[in-house]
């Protein structure tokens, strides 16, 4: 699976606390920012409003 496939499967597994729990253990901003541009901010603000 490519970096990129990975992000893309994250962001649309419906299971946020897995989601949560793979996103709060990045510490590169590279990925952070990747996760960010894939994103659909469609869906709301709940996954980004976890890192306030």
């Amino acid at each position: 699976m490519s970096y990129t496939e990975w992000i893309v499967d994250l962001l649309q597994n419906e299971n946020s606390s897995y989601v949560k729990q793979a996103i709060s253990g990045i510490n590169s901003p590279e990925l952070l920012h990747d996760i960010a541009l894939n994103y659909n901010w469609d869906n709301g603000f709940e996954v980004p409003n976890w890192f306030d």
